[in-house]
Parts: C-alpha cells; structure tokens; sequence
C-alpha cells in the first residue's frame, strides 16, 4: 500500500491495511498504587497482501509498559499475517504510587513494514482512554 497505490487501481479497505481490537482487563487502575492491568490487542489483516506487522504501544506520562511506568512505550514484533488473518497480543499497563486518579490516554498503532521491521510502509492507530479511580 504505497503512495500511488489509487492509480494502480488496488483497492483498499476503508479502514486501511489493519482492523485493531483492544480491550483493558480490568477495565481501570486503581490510584496510588503498584498495580497493573492486561491490554489485549487483536490485529486483523484487511488488505490483499501479507503484512509483516508490529504493534507499538505509546503511554501518558503517569503510567507506563513495566513495572515503574518509567517507559512509556513497547513494540512488539508479530511476524507477517495473511490476508484476512487476525494475530493477538497482551502487554500490561503500569500504575504506581505516582499514579493520580483521573483519565490516561493511550495509542496503540498497528505497523505493515516493506522487507524487514526498519522500513514502515503503512499503519494504522487506535486512541484509548484508560481510567484511574
């Protein structure tokens, strides 16, 4: 999916190259406290052609991928997903005692590479609003 790709006359997915599902388990964190819930993300593959494919995970300041919420961002590289195909994955969400009550938001976008994970040909992102209560 390239640049000039409307002029070959492929057709494309109104959504792009990627469908992501994401879901918190459990649905918020609690403030002031070393806890961490599961973020469950499902790529789908809705272009033609095999996609090598990684997820990125980009946090607010205040939590965080490990376990002081120091890193606000996680890749995780899924291999290639046919057409059609769907490939899962997990990653946790850090609170800490520096966590604050209130409403974090997270983006998570889905990444097609060309011949190897340097080179990006297109993606797509998902905006999440985590609660803190």
């Amino acid at each position: 999916m390239g640049f000039l790709d409307f002029l070959s006359g492929r057709e494309q997915s109104q959504d792009g190259v990627f469908r992501i599902h994401a879901e918190f388990h459990p649905y918020s964190l609690k403030p002031h406290a070393n806890d961490y819930l599961d973020l469950e993300v499902t790529v789908e593959n809705t272009s033609r052609e095999k996609a090598l494919t990684s997820v990125k995970v980009v946090t607010e300041k205040g939590i965080g991928v490990d376990m002081s919420a120091i890193s606000q961002t996680r890749e995780v590289r899924m291999g290639e997903i046919e057409p059609g195909g769907k490939k899962f994955v997990k990653t946790q969400i850090w609170g800490t005692q520096r966590t604050e009550k209130g409403t974090y938001s997270i983006d998570i976008y889905a990444v097609a590479h060309e011949r190897d994970y340097a080179h990006v040909r297109n993606q797509a992102r998902k905006p999440l609003t985590l609660r803190v209560e």
